[in-house]
């Protein structure tokens, strides 16, 4: 998985990373906020890299977009301290030449949209030394809070002993500060597609009507999307194509690039027309109404587990299947489990029923040429419609 901001790219780590890695992490100011040993030799660089660094997801080297240097690290991390796979530790380090110039609070963000959004985090953490001011200022200049001190908490290589300064940050929080929007360009799944902020977009309208077909794991990257129609992209929704033509990016002259308009968001996204992320035609007026007449009969989810992260990944699963049949039996199950008992369902549950929602309702909404707002009174009437007459 690649993300790319304005300036840089955050790609996985390859063999051929050892010597980029060794000058950097050779200075002893990186090594002592990391927490880490300075390097000594490009051995133990090259060890270090094959043990920590390659083939982990989450983990990410920061490459220089300008001239492809590499120039430090980021990654999400299991957090020790909360035992449930929906929270990861952020940890970043960062070479002395390139610090002061925003390029950490460029890359934290983008890991954070990342995490939050694709990963489907609820809380990401991150501590740094009491010593450390210019980590704890990008911290708070993404958002996070602090939350106490841990005093004598690390034995250092050098003998030294450390407080650590703990932060988090929520998913919640980071949707109400809509934090990772305030980078210029975003790039994840391995395509590369950039998010340019923000542009009008009319929200609440009509949008016009295509009906291709389609089937559930339909993909159409060897058949060009024409400007107008809409289409489904990624976890990213339903989208209009604006246009199609050349790479918006240097380099990369004769690739032609979509340009998508969320139908729920505010950005613009360019995405190659031969990437990998999952693409589909929008439902059909026809396919939208069998499916709100099939609601009564579709049963609810069988799964069932007290294990946050099992149901993260499951929830996650269905949402990934990009099926519309899928999103109704989730949204059914959390309808039914919040009126069981009469208890509140929990934070998982509230944020993928929200997220299965906004992705049923906005397909919905193309497809029958409705607004959004009015997706849930019209399958209501539809259903209700349907009962009075049998």
């Amino acid at each position: 998985m690649n993300l790319t901001t304005e300036r840089l790219t955050l790609r996985p780590f390859r063999e051929d990373d050892v010597q980029a890695l060794y000058e950097y992490s050779r200075d002893e100011p990186v090594g002592r906020n990391a927490g880490w040993k300075p390097h000594e030799s490009l051995q133990e660089s090259d060890d270090i890299l094959h043990l920590v660094f390659l083939d982990q997801p989450g983990v990410w080297a920061i490459e220089r977009r300008a001239d492809g240097r590499l120039i430090g690290s980021v990654g999400l991390i299991a957090d020790s301290a909360r035992q449930y796979g929906s929270a990861r530790s952020l940890g970043y380090a960062l070479g002395v030449p390139y610090w002061g110039q925003g390029y950490m609070t460029e890359a934290v963000r983008a890991v954070l949209r990342c995490g939050f959004e694709q990963m489907s985090l609820d809380l990401i953490s991150a501590t740094c030394y009491p010593d450390n001011p210019a980590s704890r200022r990008v911290l708070e200049k993404c958002g996070f809070q602090y939350e106490g001190t841990l005093h004598r908490a690390e034995l250092l290589y050098n003998g030294e002993i450390k407080d650590h300064l703990h932060f988090f940050l929520t998913h919640e929080m980071a949707e109400k500060m809509d934090l990772c929007r305030k980078n210029k360009f975003y790039l994840h799944s391995s395509a590369k597609y950039a998010i340019i902020v923000p542009k009008e977009i009319k929200r609440g309208s009509a949008w016009a009507l295509p009906a291709p077909a389609f089937g559930r794991h339909f993909m159409r990257r060897h058949i060009m999307y024409q400007a107008g129609e809409f289409i489904v992209y990624g976890t990213s929704g339903v989208c209009r194509v604006e246009a199609v033509g050349k790479s918006p990016f240097d380099g990369e002259e004769g690739r032609l690039y979509y340009t998508l308009a969320p139908v729920a968001g505010t950005e613009t996204i360019y995405i190659p027309v031969d990437s990998p992320v999952y693409t589909r035609p929008v439902i059909s007026r026809d396919q939208a109404e069998r499916l709100i007449a099939a609601i009564p009969s579709i049963e609810e989810d069988p799964f069932s587990s007290h294990s946050p992260r099992m149901s993260s990944e499951h929830y996650q699963a269905a949402l990934q299947s990009h099926d519309c049949r899928e999103l109704v039996q989730m949204l059914k199950t959390f309808y039914a489990k919040s009126h069981r008992g009469g208890r509140r369902i929990s934070q998982i549950d509230q944020r993928y029923r929200k997220r299965a929602e906004d992705l049923l309702h906005s397909e919905l909404a193309v497809a029958l040429g409705i607004p959004v707002d009015e997706v849930g009174p019209y399958i209501a009437r539809s259903i209700s419609g349907k009962t009075a007459d049998a």
